[in-house]
């Protein structure tokens, strides 16, 4: 029980971090287009 319990965490803990990344990249993304949108319009 003990082994099927950490597989569940670690595969549980690698499918946050991916969403995590993914919401993170989604930021910078927007972060840069705000960013040359800022520059093309000033």
């Amino acid at each position: 029980m003990t082994t099927t319990n950490n597989k569940f965490d670690k595969t549980y803990i690698k499918l946050k971090l991916k969403e995590f990344y993914r919401i993170y990249q989604f930021h910078t993304v927007i972060k840069l287009e705000a960013k040359r949108t800022f520059l093309i319009f000033s």
